[in-house]
């Protein structure tokens, strides 16, 4: 059940001491508004008529709200691998803000073998160019560009605290 078909009516009651302002929304949508006078016998009279016009929910049976249960913590879970992945590539995007391919295999194996973008610069040009050809494909092409790219690449920050 979402939240808005959770109840058969929502209602709002404005309570004074000589009358009440009473708005009833049913669950299709309608609005009913009412005036009640401030006396047990009037608050009665209307609740008997809104138990009348407004049947209960009947509850689903327990194999419904278990999967609806596990839909809900499947979503969340969902949401939380977004929200991770988000954090992470807001991490690495300090690290590395100028990216060679975002996402890529090639990015998380070219951070594992140097951790940090002054060490990558650090680097000789040429075991960067074989580390980058040896991934083939695609790769040998851009290899060129990757490496210009790591050479003119700036830190965010070379604050360690931070780091």
């Amino acid at each position: 059940m979402t939240v808005t078909n959770q109840f058969a009516a929502h209602v709002g009651l404005d309570w004074a001491d000589k009358k009440h302002d009473v708005c009833v929304q049913l669950k299709n949508g309608e609005r009913v508004f009412h005036v009640i006078k401030h006396t047990a016998e009037a608050l009665d009279v209307w609740l008997t008529e809104l138990h009348q016009k407004v049947k209960a929910i009947e509850p689903d049976n327990a194999d419904i709200r278990l999967l609806q249960q596990l839909v809900e913590q499947r979503r969340q879970l969902v949401e939380d691998k977004r929200r991770f992945v988000n954090r992470i590539i807001n991490t690495l995007k300090q690290y590395y803000p100028q990216p060679l391919d975002r996402g890529s295999l090639l990015l998380c194996e070219l951070i594992i073998r140097w951790p940090s973008l002054q060490q990558l610069q650090r680097a000789r040009r040429d075991t960067v160019r074989n580390f980058l050809n040896a991934k083939g494909g695609r790769a040998m092409a851009l290899t060129e560009q990757r490496v210009a790219s790591i050479d003119n690449a700036i830190p965010l920050t070379t604050d360690p605290s931070v780091i």
